[in-house]
């Protein structure tokens, strides 16, 4: 994933080498130095509380207090925080199994689970911009095995279709970022409003002739349609290239280190890819990336 120096990895360890130095990170982070009290409505201070992950108003009549984790990964964690961070900074570095989690940090695997997916749904919740310039859509399928039948006629198996694999729609922004998305059905009901919604009006769109795309010109966009490299009509410059190759790529990371992913928390894989793309492209520093992991607002879904 990044190409971080042991010299940065070290720094972020030695500025978060303690559980009372990341709770207080967190809060400052999230609330500054001095605020505004939202029960006494005074500028005042907030001091740490002993014997308690939270920080109370130093207005001795109000003594409201505040809990920094509350609505970030770490929100009802029993691990070390300092363990937290370097989960994070080992799946900022490369793709790594729950499993190898587990064993690396001496966790059950369901404090792994839940830990590596708290991380993951952090860094889809980063995921807010809208692509433009020149963006690549087209889909793949991913996991499963083709359902198969049997052509009467001949007697032989033939493949029924995609059967029971996962259907992943992506739109790539050139040297950008990367947005994928699990969906159920390949229609027009489906990805027209996705297209609406990430990709800005008046963006060049090159996409094949999947018609599901619906009419993007009429929509204000710029459509050029991607042909074969055979064809004589191919125009250089008009091709997806970039998001067949990030398909390759993912199917290679999910095949070569979580084997295989359920259909139920297949999109939280495929916001980690996305992040990492995003990252890789904007050189963001381990520094950013982290704190940005730390005080992100996550919802666990049902």
């Amino acid at each position: 994933m990044g190409t971080y120096s042991s010299i940065a990895i070290n720094a972020i360890k030695a500025r978060y080498n303690s559980d009372d130095i990341i709770l207080e990170a967190l809060f400052t982070m999230r609330y500054g130095t001095v605020m505004q009290c939202p029960k006494c409505n005074e500028e005042v201070k907030y001091r740490r509380i002993a014997e308690r992950k939270s920080y109370g108003c130093s207005n001795y009549e109000c003594r409201n207090q505040i809990y920094p984790m509350k609505g970030t990964i770490f929100e009802g964690t029993k691990t070390s925080l300092v363990t937290w961070i370097d989960i994070m900074i080992d799946l900022s570095k490369t793709y790594t199994s729950t499993l190898e989690i587990a064993g690396r940090y001496l966790l059950t695997y369901k404090t792994a689970w839940n830990i590596c997916r708290k991380i993951r749904l952090a860094k889809g919740s980063l995921l807010d911009e809208i692509l433009s310039g020149v963006v690549e859509i087209d889909e793949t399928f991913l996991g499963g095995k083709k359902k198969l039948e049997v052509d009467k006629g001949k007697g032989e198996h033939r493949g029924k279709g995609i059967g029971d694999k996962d259907i992943v729609f992506g739109m790539l922004q050139r040297k950008k970022r990367l947005r994928l998305f699990s969906i159920e059905h390949k229609n027009s009901e489906t990805m027209e409003p996705l297209i609406d919604k990430h990709i800005r009006t008046g963006t060049t769109i090159h996409r094949d002739g999947n018609a599901s795309y619906g009419d993007l010109e009429s929509k204000g966009y710029k459509p050029k349609l991607v042909k074969g490299k055979s064809s004589k009509t191919f125009l250089r410059g008009t091709h997806n290239n970039n998001i067949e190759a990030a398909w390759s790529r993912l199917k290679k990371k999910i095949e070569g280190t979580y084997v295989w992913v359920s259909s139920k928390h297949l999109q939280g894989y495929l916001d980690e890819y996305c992040f990492y793309y995003k990252t890789k492209k904007s050189m963001e520093s381990l520094r950013d990336i982290i704190d940005k992991l730390m005080i992100a607002n996550i919802k666990i879904p049902s």
